[in-house]
């Protein structure tokens, strides 16, 4: 038998759960036509695995590669980990559906996590689409965003979904299935998925029952409410009729950590009663998010514009130190407990020569304390 491909010798980890075995793996064409030991015949490329592992493609479960796939399309740095699968429009965002009058809105939502966008669509069929001519080398899984949801529907505004707000974004939600949508993520920290109330969150899951669509969640907090913040996720797929993956789960804050036991019981209660919901952690002690994340939640109240404003105001920047300031040398979020100045670093930005340093390194450049400094000269 001649193969387009034999991988011969390796430890092979098949994904089944089954212990890992030495077998050869022959493909032909982009097809795995025979797995065993010692396969016979010949191949017109031969790997000698010895030593290494053989195994499927790894799926990211929880990536935001889609800001980025029409710059890169190859997706190397996913690739060269041998992952093969994203699951991408996580935290209550993606690039679709797109409000023609609120762009600009979308635009500096992105820009906040390093990314420029050029779109190009309205809804989200027209934007899986061009994704699919860009042909990205990994298979793409496609969740809509509930922030993109609320965000064409009622701007950035911070307000409850009045009827005609949610029948609209029930609207968007059932047209974003239709293209291929997996289903809704939230990132229940970030503006405008924060302004959500529960109720709304439970009438969008609902109206994706039918579809079976999934519910992703960034919940409402990873630290001093984590609780009842995996509560409310459990709750909204239990009433909403669909199933729940909760992102990366775990405690933020050294003084929450006792907490991940009953967290993670909630989920143990829920899944014993028939919920159908479950997590995935990342295998590392750091976040990554957002500078603006370390904001109060309603300083983001109308977008980055009025961000900006109230962030010039000194009365107001005093008022968002008072709240999030803990004994004049940590920082105190919803989502990331309170962390010390020198824990929090800065992975990129538009001046790259303060790429790596931590805000109390920054600090120090200014003479100033880290809550007060400005940006250094």
């Amino acid at each position: 038998m001649a193969w387009s491909l034999l991988i011969r010798g390796g430890l092979l980890v098949d994904g089944s759960g089954a212990p890992p075995r030495r077998a050869d793996v022959a493909i032909e064409g982009d097809r795995i036509a025979a797995v065993g030991p010692g396969l016979g015949g010949e191949a017109r490329r031969v790997i000698d695995a010895a030593g290494h592992a053989v195994a499927p493609g790894f799926i990211d479960a929880h990536a935001h590669s889609d800001l980025f796939y029409f710059g890169c399309p190859s997706a190397e740095s996913k690739v060269r980990q041998g992952v093969t699968t994203e699951v991408v429009g996580m935290c209550s965002f993606s690039q679709a559906p797109v409000h023609p009058a609120r762009r600009d809105a979308v635009v500096a939502w992105a820009g906040g996590v390093g990314a420029a966008l050029d779109l190009r669509w309205e809804t989200f069929a027209r934007y899986l689409d061009a994704l699919r001519a860009a042909r990205p080398a990994v298979n793409v899984a496609h969740f809509v965003g509930h922030g993109a949801l609320r965000l064409a529907a009622l701007g950035p505004e911070n307000r409850p979904a009045g009827p005609d707000d949610l029948r609209a974004m029930e609207r968007l939600l059932a047209e974003a299935l239709e293209a291929g949508a997996f289903g809704f993520s939230t990132g229940l920290v970030y503006p405008p998925s924060a302004w959500a109330t529960t109720d709304e969150l439970i009438a969008l899951a609902r109206g994706m029952a039918a579809r079976r669509g999934l519910y992703f969640s960034h919940i409402r907090g990873e630290s001093a409410t984590l609780e009842e913040a995996i509560a409310e996720a459990i709750r909204i797929g239990e009433e909403g009729g669909v199933g729940v993956q909760i992102a990366h789960v775990k405690a933020a804050g050294r003084e929450n950590w006792p907490k991940i036991d009953a967290a993670l019981g909630l989920i143990d209660a829920a899944r014993a009663r028939g919920v159908d919901v479950s997590g995935d952690a990342y295998p590392y002690h750091a976040g990554s998010t957002k500078m603006d994340n370390l904001l109060p939640a309603w300083v983001h109240d109308g977008g980055i514009a009025k961000l900006l404003e109230r962030l010039a105001d000194r009365a107001t920047r005093r008022r968002i130190v008072e709240e999030c300031l803990v004994d004049g040398e940590r920082w105190r979020t919803l989502s990331m407990g309170a962390v010390g100045f020198d824990e929090v670093f800065v992975a990129t930005c538009a001046r790259p020569e303060l790429e790596g340093l931590s805000l109390a390194a920054l600090a120090r450049q200014t003479g100033a304390t880290p809550a007060e400094a400005p940006t250094p000269a």
